[in-house]
């Protein structure tokens, strides 16, 4: 459900600069809104996609979360595979060790909490690499 209201705030952001998008954004994951997105704030988010609580999001969970989206359709499997392979390997799952890879690779500063500078800095390109994964898919074998 957390995937879908962050899929639509980024949707109705659509509308707003780039700058206004990522600011809704990061709003959105900065529960307690105040003004760092910590660790413990992507371990809950991450949480409503880790249904069974095994530490491994897998295709059906991730997709479960999402409405109006066939489970492997390209804007499915596109981020899946992003967030997947965020630890250089492919195991068809997204786990505790990819969110925290994630969250060091937006925490620019090390202080253990990601700030909207640092966000703005990194979430572009993660919404490039998983743009691309996207245009991979619907790209057909062999083009």
């Amino acid at each position: 459900m957390k995937f879908l209201i962050l899929c639509s705030v980024i949707a109705v952001a659509a509308s707003q600069t780039p700058q206004e998008q990522l600011a809704q954004a990061f709003k959105f994951l900065d529960n307690n809104q105040d003004g760092f997105i910590e660790m413990s704030e992507m371990k809950a988010y991450y949480n409503t996609f880790d249904t069974n609580g095994d530490c491994s999001v897998d295709l059906g969970e991730f997709t479960a979360q999402m409405t109006g989206v066939a489970a492997n359709s390209p804007e499915a499997r596109g981020p899946f595979n992003y967030y997947d392979g965020i630890d250089g390997t492919i195991d068809n799952a997204i786990t505790c060790k990819d969110v925290d890879l994630l969250f060091s690779k937006m925490d620019l500063n090390g202080d253990t909490k990601t700030n909207l500078q640092e966000f703005d800095t990194v979430f572009p390109k993660i919404q490039a690499g998983i743009q691309a994964e996207i245009e991979n898919l619907k790209t057909p074998v062999g083009k």
